[in-house]
């Protein structure tokens, strides 16, 4: 693009202002580019990768938004590349360069956010180890190459990770001063390749004869200097003699022939060496063949051309050419003869093809190619064996002229025309007619030598009149030379320009007589008007004459002169330069007729159909003659609303225009009235084709209850597309597969409350159309990311980012579009266990009559969504909208979409055990299961003696855990623990086994000494991660809110003995929820880990819109710690974010990041035995590790980073 990109700011600068303030909260600064003064030198490509910064590139995916690419920028290399630029500037001297990149970066998404870069210019001065970026005069980065990696080799330059910050231009663009000068940006890398001034050569021909005799072979030797790679091609004159490889400076062309007579001999060097220049002789070594004496002399005779002259253009024409040898006329040389022609007065021989000599020793050629005008002909023959006979050539000198019978086309006025009568004309042929008789006939007279014509009939409109007369006028050369014009008429075009038509004798087609321009005359005008008919310079130089080898231009048109008697025809075209030549031209004719005050007004309309609802259209009446003024009405013809006026507007020299952003959606067409103000008629025009305007307004669709609603995996999909696109090639990845024509979807994520279903997948889905059309694609349309969405009302909508193009790929997605809405289909119950469902598209009455087709009148509705359809190439839209009524119309529609879940099966452990677990008595044992649902009420019951546990109510995390201790007289062996919900077909639970053994007797020995621990009766932990984040979330960005923070302890362990090691387990939980349920963060029943007298771990589940898992969340330093044999007691102890937690929030945080400080305490009961968590031995062997009895089910850190820093959030709404 040759101008600077726009920048598109969001629809408030205060959201700018809000976005950038979240970075900062999140510990992260956002700045932006900068451009500079470009140098000399041709760049032939350069390549910019740069991803301005990647905190608000984490932040733009963490909340929605989207990276929408554009004129080759993509995100490979990773993050952005922008695009290959095709020119630029460098100079290896001064080491200062510049490019402009062709790509743009669009970020969109919540809250309006809508900023673009593009067209970026680099300027750099390596010297001087600096450089900018720049949008337009924009500079928005500086950088410096000091510390990044700079390589340059002849041809290119290489910049690798140069350190960037922002400037004024970046605080302005985001407004918001902490995107502001000398905050850092994301390194540059560019890569520029130049044009390397090539070194100059000489190429000089070796020492060659200056004549030879013919048939005698010459060597043709080159000499480059330097010495370069690349090749030498020999000339003789324009004609290429061959090519020779250079080799030591050298190139050599052995044994040329060349032919009789002069020869021009040059060489021009082509380098493959780009450091080296080609070059040609200075100039020519002319070597002069020269037959030998024993060659027999011929003769080449060129025949007359047949067809006689004159032809029209086209015609094919046989020439004809006759040679003789001068020893013996019987014996005809053999060989070939090549025509030439020649325009008059022109030396310069035209190649008409050549043909052998026959065994009579005649060449004939047939051609068609012949141009208009004049020609003579030459004939060149060569000998088969040169030695044997000489060349020879003939001439043919007679003009031979080519005729072009194209005129102009004679005016024909339109329906709306007008007639009148008594029109005259006078004329007089020509001056050079003056001594030939003349006669008329019907109503025409002759006075004198004028003709005189009358009762003549007008048919008008605004473009132009003719006056038709019913007469013949004769003429009489030589008493019996005859021509005659039959009811001769005169068609005049408003623009004063036309012709002068005639039926020529006894022929019946109407010809052109002669051609004018100039004349003044309109409508709403009488009088006489005089027609000066066109003659100097009407033909081709020679068509019909050439005088002293000039061909003459000027004659009557070439139609009538055509069917003029030949033994006159010199009367109506220039031959020599007499004084007579002048009176040869057509006299004027006067005209005196009534023009009729009519008036025409054509229509358009613009842009083109389809255009979007609120669209400016502009409705453009242009009214002829010139000389009408008046107003134009205009009317919309709508299909939904009927004729209705939008308005009048003046007619300003001859347009008037009426722009409106008024019409409803649906089909119109348009009419135009023209009422003029002085005296001329009235004249409207209409427009018939359907013009569609588009509403594009998309499904509402529900948002599910961020505080009311379950996050449920693992749903899975088909989908056919329709059945119109069962001969299309379907692609698809991520989680979707292609089955036959099914495209199958799986692990989609369904949140679901009351009143509103969200099942949202990952991965794309691809059609291609007309492949072979359109290589190597097709027209293509790709669904990424898509969401099924549906209310308790069963309305909703399918919808997806969309791309779609014609032939090569690319990655510019839309903003999510509804794809078709949904309408009264059944709310899929996720209540259950399992859900089997069809959900049918909407199709039929979904758009305004006429949006996109009227077919034989009838306005279709049936489509899939307006907004969808509009992003689909248009030459395959009507594959989604009804259009005719054929058979094929009925598969049109979006197939349904067919949904599966069930419900997984709960799984449970004991100490973390899934099987196999041993449990001692008077241990504290915790049992857990997952796979439960929120809400749930789970009963644990332990068996063999039932003991009832108290039951434990599922929250988010979807985990019903227990802590038991093992009475000291439990019956030993083999026992279960059964965790159970629901009844019926409801009825969902596991049963987890376990090993009850004796206390000290553990793995079958004896235990020398035993390690015991106090376990954990009771206390409290207040923490709310970070006072920013909160204040984030309770802002005007996020407009969310943030909830807990304080936690009642809920079991553990801690060994007095060893210093207070061991692990409080609380019960409580974080909640923070912003920007419309996009975020849904949650920290769950955290446990702190004293791993020494003033260190610790805080764990906890974190976890981002249901997904997530158990995470080392913080490590922990105690300012003070009190360990006695009731309690534990650790107050303001700071707290630093891990590396697993810091991964799992994308890099906002990096590790190490101070959160707000923990304090918590806790009261001791009786002795448990020592476990992982309190043992110091079992405790120095693991470290800080994740016990694996408090592990969720398998879920570590690594899922968090699936569920909240890489996942894409949910989208802005789908309306």
């Amino acid at each position: 693009m040759s101008t600077p990109a726009r920048r598109t700011r969001s629809r408030s600068p205060r959201l700018l202002a809000f976005a950038t303030t979240f970075l900062v909260a999140l510990g992260g600064l956002i700045a932006v580019p900068t451009a500079a003064n470009a140098a000399p030198t041709g760049v032939t490509s350069a390549t910019l990768d740069w991803g301005f910064k990647a905190t608000w590139r984490s932040y733009m995916t963490m909340f929605g938004g989207y990276e929408i690419f554009g004129g080759g920028a993509s995100a490979t290399p990773a993050p952005y590349n922008w695009g290959t630029a095709a020119s630029g500037s460098y100079d290896p001297d001064t080491k200062q360069g510049s490019f402009t990149t062709p790509g743009s970066v669009n970020w969109t998404g919540w809250h309006g956010i809508d900023i673009t870069m593009s067209n970026l210019t680099v300027a750099f001065d390596l010297n001087a180890g600096s450089g900018t970026v720049a949008q337009g005069s924009d500079v928005i980065a500086t950088f410096s190459t000091a510390g990044a990696t700079v390589s340059e080799t002849s041809g290119n330059v290489t910049v690798t990770g140069a350190a960037s910050q922002g400037t004024a231009a970046t605080e302005a663009m985001f407004a918001n001063a902490d995107y502001g000068a000398g905050k850092p940006l994301d390194p540059v890398s560019f890569s520029l390749n130049y044009q390397v001034p090539a070194t100059p050569t000489t190429t000089t021909l070796g020492s060659l004869p200056s004549e030879v005799e013919l048939g005698t072979p010459v060597d043709l030797v080159a000499t480059v200097a330097p010495a370069a790679a690349g090749s030498v091609e020999f000339f003789n004159g324009a004609g290429s003699l061959g090519s020779a490889p250079v080799s030591g400076g050298v190139a050599s062309l052995p044994a040329v022939t060349l032919p009789q007579g002069s020869n021009s001999i040059t060489a021009t060097f082509t380098s493959t060496d780009p450091a080296y220049a080609g070059s040609s002789t200075a100039a020519p070594s002319v070597i002069t063949v020269t037959v030998p004496a024993s060659a027999v002399a011929t003769t080449t005779t060129v025949g007359a051309p047949a067809p006689a002259a004159p032809v029209t253009l086209g015609t094919s024409v046989e020439l004809t050419a006759a040679v003789e040898q001068s020893d013996d006329p019987a014996v005809k040389p053999a060989g070939t003869v090549e025509f030439f022609s020649l325009a008059p007065g022109s030396t310069e021989r035209v190649s008409l093809g050549g043909s052998p000599v026959d065994a009579g020793g005649v060449a004939t050629l047939s051609t068609t190619g012949l141009a208009a005008g004049g020609h003579s002909f030459v004939a060149v023959f060569t000998p088969e064996v040169p030695t044997a006979f000489q060349s020879s050539e003939g001439v043919r000198a007679a003009n031979y002229g080519v005729v072009d019978p194209d005129a102009p086309e004679p005016y024909a006025p339109g329906a709306n025309a007008e007639a009148t009568s008594g029109a005259t004309a006078t004329w007089n042929w020509s001056a050079y007619s003056s001594g030939w008789a003349k006669t008329a006939e019907g109503d025409a007279t002759v006075n004198g030598q004028t003709f005189e014509l009358s009762d003549g009939e007008v048919l008008a409109d605004a473009g132009g009149a003719v006056i038709s007369f019913e007469a013949v006028l004769r003429t009489t050369a030589y008493g019996t030379e005859v021509v005659e014009l039959h009811d001769p008429a005169l068609h005049l075009r408003a623009d004063g320009s036309g012709v002068w038509v005639a039926s020529v004798n006894s022929g019946t087609e109407r010809v052109v007589v002669g051609t004018f321009s100039g004349v003044d005359a309109q409508p709403g005008e009488s009088g006489t008007r005089t027609v000066d008919f066109d003659y100097a310079g009407t033909t081709a130089p020679g068509t019909w004459y050439v005088h002293s080898g000039v061909g003459r231009t000027d004659a009557w048109a070439n139609q009538f002169v055509l069917l003029v008697p030949s033994a006159i025809r010199s009367f109506y075209y220039q031959t020599t330069d007499s004084a007579a030549q002048a009176t040869k031209p057509a006299s004027p004719l006067a005209v005196d007729f009534e023009w009729p005050a009519v008036s025409d007004t054509s229509l358009e309309v613009s842009p083109a159909s389809p255009v979007v609802l609120g669209s400016d259209v502009t409705l453009t009446a242009t009214v002829a003659p010139p000389a009408a003024e008046g107003t134009v009405e205009f009317f919309d013809v709508s299909v939904v609303d009927g004729e209705t006026s939008l308005g009048t507007a003046a007619v300003e020299d001859g347009v008037a225009t009426f722009t409106t952003d008024e019409l409803v959606a649906g089909g119109h067409t348009f009419r135009a009235e023209f009422t003029s103000s002085n005296g001329f008629d009235a004249s409207d025009a209409e427009t018939t084709a359907n013009f569609g305007v588009v509403d594009p307004a998309q499904a509402a669709v529900c948002t599910p209850s961020a505080s009311a609603s379950e996050t449920l995996t693992g749903v899975t999909a088909e989908w056919d597309w329709s059945g119109y696109s069962s001969g299309w090639a379907k692609f698809a990845s991520g989680n979707v597969a292609v089955n036959g024509q099914t495209f199958a979807l799986s692990n989609g994520t369904a949140t679901v409350s009351d009143d509103c279903v969200r099942i949202a997948f990952t991965g794309t889905l691809r059609i291609e159309a007309y492949q072979g059309f359109f290589p190597p694609h097709g027209q293509w349309v790709e669904l990424v990311n898509p969401v099924l969405t549906i209310d308790s009302n069963g309305d909703g909508a399918w919808a997806a980012g969309v791309r779609s193009g014609a032939g090569d790929l690319n990655t510019t997605t839309s903003a999510p579009t509804v794809i078709a809405a949904i309408d009264g289909a059944t709310f899929p119950d996720f209540s259950q266990n399992s859900v089997t469902a069809q959900v049918d598209l909407a199709y039929q009455n979904t758009t305004a009559p006429g949006t996109w087709y009227v077919h034989q009148g009838t306005p279709r509705t049936d489509a899939w969504s307006n907004a969808f359809i509009l992003l689909v190439p248009s030459s395959i839209q009507s594959f989604f909208y009804q259009s005719t009524a054929s058979a094929a119309q009925a598969t049109k529609p979006p197939a349904p979409i067919h949904l599966d879940w069930a419900l997984a099966a709960p799984t449970g452990t004991v100490n973390g055990q899934s099987s196999d677990a041993r449990v001692l008595q008077g241990q504290t044992v915790t049992f857990s299961a997952g796979q439960f649902r929120e809400g749930d009420v789970v009963s644990i019951v332990v068996n063999s003696d039932p003991v009832t546990l108290p039951a434990v109510t599922v929250g988010f995390d979807g985990l019903a855990s227990q802590s038991w201790t093992v009475p000291a007289d439990f019956e030993l062996g083999a026992h279960s623990v059964v965790f159970s919900t629901g009844s019926g077909a409801a009825a969902r639970g596991v049963t987890v086994p376990f090993t009850v053994e004796p206390l000290g007797t553990q793995g079958g020995g004896e235990t020398p000494a035993v390690c015991v621990a106090r376990a954990v009766t009771g206390g409290s932990m207040t923490w709310e991660f970070k006072q920013s984040f909160k204040n984030y979330i309770n802002g005007p960005i996020a407009h969310g809110s943030f909830s807990g923070g304080a936690f009642t302890a809920s079991g553990g362990a801690v060994n007095v003995d060893a210093g207070g090691i061991g692990r409080v387990n609380f019960q409580g939980s974080i909640v923070a929820t912003g920007h419309g349920g996009s975020l849904d963060l949650r920290i769950l029943n955290p446990s702190i880990q004293i791993t020494g007298p003033n260190s610790g771990v805080l764990y906890g589940t974190l976890t981002q819109a249901g997904s997530g898992g158990y995470v080392a969340i913080a490590n922990l330093a105690f300012a003070s710690v009190s360990v006695s044999g009731g309690s534990i007691v650790a107050t303001g102890s700071s707290a630093a974010l891990t590396g697993a937690a810091a991964a799992a929030f994308g890099g906002f945080y990096g590790a190490g990041t101070e959160l707000d400080p923990v304090s918590f305490s806790a009261s001791l009961g009786g002795e448990v035995p020592c476990d992982a968590t309190t043992d110091p031995v079992e405790l120095a062997k693991t470290g800080t590790e994740l016990d694996p009895s408090l592990a969720v089910l398998g879920l570590g850190a690594l899922a968090l980073l699936i569920g909240f820093g890489l996942v894409r959030m949910r989208r802005r709404a789908e309306a």
